[in-house]
């Protein structure tokens, strides 16, 4: 019996485990129809994309579309997309512009970039030498040596335009612009100078870049700087002031420098106030440094190193940032200084400038393929800090607007392409205007959703401050202002009170870029431009408009501004618009009325009066545009009815 059970056992035990087996692979076989299932489930979901045309698809240069690698959860077609080290490109958001295969292309053809820094720059290194001709694309001065003593030159010129020949999954050293035109380099030496003769003989050089300045620190750890001279406007800054309103397409693109988180004495905003002469023009773009952690997921934050601001008058600078951390370039070995496949990790805002200024040629290069010419720089500024993506936490602390230590956030260059590119059906969106003494500049704006915010920059190169040590660094204070019938909306501006919080909305008088943001707008804005004080001649100013809606002018004829202004004001209780003149100079001929669609309300002619007054009772609450017709001039004039 005993035998007879055993063996039993064995035989009721081999058909359990043959059953189990069995079993097994059938669950597998199951599970691995599923997932074939869901793979020609994912396949059809793709065919159907391309049955339907879908305009997410992407496609090739002959213009057939490239197969999505999937679906997202929200019907749209995803591409794969390879992984690499800290990559400024892809940091910037600069890949998608430069895809060849994409719509934009853009690589810096055609735009040259000058760059002034240490001693002299390794340029046959391998990132630098076309492959088909042998030939190095940077070109040095011939009346400076070539002694090479530095890597640094090198290294920053590798931001901008390394070919990319290193290339694996731990660091991508491609440039921002590899395919520009030329790379002009020089020794920093005698910069303002030789800035002047390029300028007054090439007519393509637009950007520039200056990864140096003056430290509040010398060699020996002594303070160089008496605390009030740091963050004053200097001499230095007055040149590059005044060469930029004498070349007003040229942009110096600066590096804010690397001491802050040191402390100096007299230092009176711990962590803040490290910016000094050459870093404080009203005119150039002072660029921050970013971190990039990716150890316990992707955090960017501000760079400990990072100088940042404000100036003594409270000036938003830095006003841009992007990756000064663990950057890939392309380097020189001084002990092995013929070799060209040297390469190092550097740190510093030394390297997150270039990446700006190589942005900045991307921008350029889209631009000038559009309209034929180039931004004025302060287009280009205004249109860089529109678009940034704001940097608002630091670890623990939430700082909402710009701030003196990131600027108005990482730049983000596919962002400003679409802009760009929005002028091509919407001219009205980049806008290089003239504002004269007195005058105002107005335009309308029709929301059509309220998804996306309403923004409006405006930038202008500001005439260099003649008398140095005086309190207020701007010369020519322009204003913007949005208005609905309700509501006026204020640009961003510093909190004097503590610059370490959020920025603050209010009348800013000491910028000059101011940029208004308005979430979930609905219906109807004018957006004006006006000044303050007496402009000793017409300013010009770039305006830069992004939303869901449609701009537009009242017409042609409207634009015309006066010597004096107009003032019209609505009264509720008597139903009446009063217009006058603050200066009674001139005579009123006529006037016309308008609502911003630039329908014609109401017009008549007046009998040579200085003041007159409209009837409202039948008018709804809006906007409304006065046009005044005088012996000399025509003037236009804003007023709401409530």
């Amino acid at each position: 019996m005993k035998k007879f059970f055993f063996l039993f056992f064995i035989v009721v035990g081999c058909t359990i485990l043959r059953v189990k087996i069995v079993s097994d692979k059938e669950t597998h076989q199951d599970k691995l129809n599923a997932l074939y299932h869901k793979i020609d489930k994912n396949e059809k979901a793709i065919d159907s994309l391309i049955e339907i045309n879908h305009p997410n698809l992407k496609r090739d240069k002959s213009n057939y579309i490239i197969r999505p690698d999937g679906v997202s959860l929200s019907g749209k077609p995803i591409y794969y997309k390879t992984y690499h080290g800290r990559s400024q490109v892809e940091f910037i958001n600069a890949s998608d512009v430069k895809n060849p295969d994409g719509a934009y292309n853009l690589n810096g053809e055609g735009i040259q970039i000058h760059v002034w820094d240490s001693k002299s720059i390794f340029d046959t290194h391998q990132e630098f030498v076309n492959p088909n001709t042998g030939e190095s694309i940077i070109e040095t001065s011939p009346n400076e040596t070539q002694d090479i003593e530095s890597s640094h030159g090198t290294r920053v010129a590798s931001v901008i335009m390394a070919l990319g020949s290193s290339h694996d999954e731990n660091n991508d050293v491609r440039g921002i612009a590899p395919n520009i035109s030329k790379l002009n380099y020089f020794n920093f030496n005698n910069d303002i100078f030789e800035i002047l003769q390029e300028l007054e003989s090439n007519p393509d050089f637009i950007i520039s870049n200056h990864s140096y300045g003056y430290n509040i620190f010398n060699e020996d750890e002594e303070q160089v700087f008496d605390a009030w001279e740091i963050g004053e406007y200097g001499d230095k800054d007055q040149l590059i002031d005044e060469t930029a309103n004498l070349y007003p397409y040229w942009l110096y693109v600066n590096a804010a420098g690397n001491e802050g988180d040191l402390s100096y004495e007299g230092q009176e905003y711990p962590k803040y106030d490290y910016l000094t002469n050459g870093s404080i023009a009203k005119n150039q773009l002072n660029v921050a440094s970013l971190n990039l952690q990716t150890e316990f997921g992707y955090f960017i934050s501000p760079s400990g190193f990072s100088s940042s601001g404000p100036t003594n008058s409270f000036r938003i600078s830095p006003h841009i940032s992007a990756l000064g951390s663990q950057v890939y370039c392309a380097t020189w070995n001084s002990e092995k200084p013929t070799e060209t496949n040297w390469y190092s990790l550097s740190s510093g805002t030394s390297f997150s400038s270039p990446a700006v200024a190589g942005g900045a040629a991307l921008l350029q290069q889209h631009y000038k393929n559009l309209h034929s010419t180039y931004m004025r720089s302060s287009t280009l500024k205004g249109l860089i800090c529109h678009t940034a993506t704001d940097i608002t936490k630091w670890g623990a602390k939430t700082v909402i607007g710009p701030d003196p230590k990131t600027g108005y956030g990482l730049l983000n260059v596919e962002k400003a392409v679409e802009v760009i590119q929005s002028t091509a059906s919407k001219p009205l969106r980049i806008i290089e205007q003239e504002l004269a003494n007195n005058g105002t500049f107005q335009l309308n704006f029709m929301t059509d959703s309220s998804d996306e915010p309403l923004i409006v920059t405006l930038a202008w190169n500001d005439p260099y401050k003649q008398t140095l040590l005086t309190e207020k660094d701007l010369v020519n204070d322009l204003d913007i202002r949005v208005f609905n019938v309700t509501d006026t909306y204020y640009p961003w501006k510093l909190d004097e009170n503590d610059i370490t919080s959020s920025a603050l909305k209010g009348d800013n008088t000491v910028d000059n870029l101011e940029k208004i943001e308005i979430e979930n707008p609905n219906g109807s804005y004018v957006i004006e431009v006006s000044h303050k004080g007496i402009l000793s001649e017409n300013q010009n100013f770039s305006l830069i408009i992004s939303g869901s809606g449609n701009t537009s002018t009242l017409s042609y004829d409207l634009m015309e501004i006066g010597l004096e202004k107009i003032v019209s004001t609505f009264n509720k209780e008597q139903n009446q618009i009063t217009v006058y003149q603050i200066d009674n100079t001139h005579i009123f001929k006529s006037f016309a009325l308008y609502d911003l669609s630039g329908r014609l309300i109401e017009n008549s002619v007046l009998n040579d009066v200085s003041s007159f007054k409209i009837n409202t009772s039948e008018l709804n609450s809006n906007i409304y545009i006065v046009e005044v017709k005088t012996n000399s001039s025509r003037f236009t004039t804003k007023v709401i009815v409530k």
